[in-house]
């Protein structure tokens, strides 16, 4: 199992859920473009936004809720795997994702596919067919497989992860359930848009979650809890109106921690 984990992405999962509000992304999962996929109508769902839109603490969220979901359906042989890609690593994210996938689908079921357990005895790397063919193998055995993928846009060179997502389609996968999010690049556009629902995080809903987030940060950071109430609705209102994704607006909440009123 160490053998087969080259990154894991667990530690990245943790640090976005620290991020999250409680309530926030709640619309996300209610969404019918979401329960189409995680009852099985939609086989690859695409969420994508701008830079600092949210997607990865969303994502987080989504992955908590499969979690739950898939560990009520352990009778039903249901599995899932996650992972977070993360441009500062400068790899292609292809094998290590489907290396930390295998490790997590081998250890909800205790089974090892052969063609992962050959390279091993052989002290070989194994390649991204041998790794696909490991994958397949689940998902002939298993009722249903979630992938979870956030950040494919972050993928060095990334065509080789467009080209394993679109193999994905295939028969012997069936049963696989693919959700990525990323930001609308143009070429994943392209490789993804003909069979893949789309979920923007340009919409209303986005907005309101940032409302309630700044509006908790005012409610208990130390400091700026102690702003007059006028302040902290006119602080709400300036951020919220030109909030350009959530790094630059955790950089302005943390800016006006600091100033002394």
């Amino acid at each position: 199992m160490k053998w087969l984990v080259a990154t894991d992405p667990s530690k990245h999962h943790n640090a976005a859920c620290h991020l999250r509000e409680e309530h926030t992304g709640a619309w996300f999962l209610k969404s019918p473009e979401y329960k189409r996929w995680k009852s099985g109508d939609t086989s690859l769902l695409w969420t994508f936004g701008i830079p600092g839109s949210g997607k990865t603490v969303l994502f987080s969220r989504v992955v908590e809720d499969i979690t739950a979901y898939c560990k009520t359906h352990a009778g039903c042989s249901t599995l899932y795997a996650y992972y977070y890609c993360d441009f500062g690593k400068n790899q292609d994210e292809s094998g290590n994702i489907l290396r930390w996938t295998i490790n997590q689908l081998a250890r909800q079921t205790d089974d090892i596919p052969r063609e992962i357990l050959e390279a091993y005895q052989q002290d070989i790397d194994p390649t991204i067919s041998t790794l696909m063919r490991g994958l397949g193998s689940f998902c002939t055995q298993a009722e249903k497989v979630y992938l979870l993928i956030d950040g494919i846009d972050e993928s060095c060179g990334r065509a080789d992860l467009l080209l394993v997502l679109d193999k994905l389609r295939e028969p012997s996968f069936g049963n696989l359930r693919v959700l990525v999010m990323s930001r609308e690049e143009a070429d994943i556009r392209r490789a993804l848009k003909p069979y893949a629902e789309l979920v923007s995080l340009s919409n209303q809903d986005v907005d309101e979650d940032i409302v309630y987030f700044i509006r908790r940060q005012l409610e208990r950071h130390p400091r700026l809890q102690l702003y007059p109430p006028d302040l902290k609705r006119e602080i709400e209102r300036v951020l919220s109106d030109g909030a350009d994704g959530m790094y630059v607006l955790l950089d302005m909440l943390s800016f006006l921690s600091r100033v002394f009123y």
